[in-house]
């Protein structure tokens, strides 16, 4: 946690904003596959086979995706005590 936090004390806003809108969106674009490959449909697949990650059983990839995001959010942005 210190090298979390020590990484983060060196950046200035700009660049504080600029991953809390790149690291979501990567953190999404690698937990989609999981998601899709984890959920199972039966029978009833989609076109081409492909299931559909949100309506199947994958609330707990999601829930981990949204975990590590809003973790990393809350490091990026929360109330940091300034010395």
């Amino acid at each position: 946690m210190k090298e979390i936090d020590s990484f983060i004390a060196k950046l200035n806003q700009n660049q504080k904003v600029i991953i809390a809108i790149i690291f979501p969106i990567l953190i999404l674009i690698i937990f989609y596959p999981i998601a899709t490959s984890s959920s199972w449909d039966g029978p009833f697949r989609g076109r081409y086979g492909a299931s559909d990650p949100f309506r199947a059983n994958t609330w707990y990839v999601w829930l981990i995706a949204f975990g590590i995001i809003g973790f990393v959010e809350f490091k990026l942005f929360g109330d940091i005590k300034e010395k």
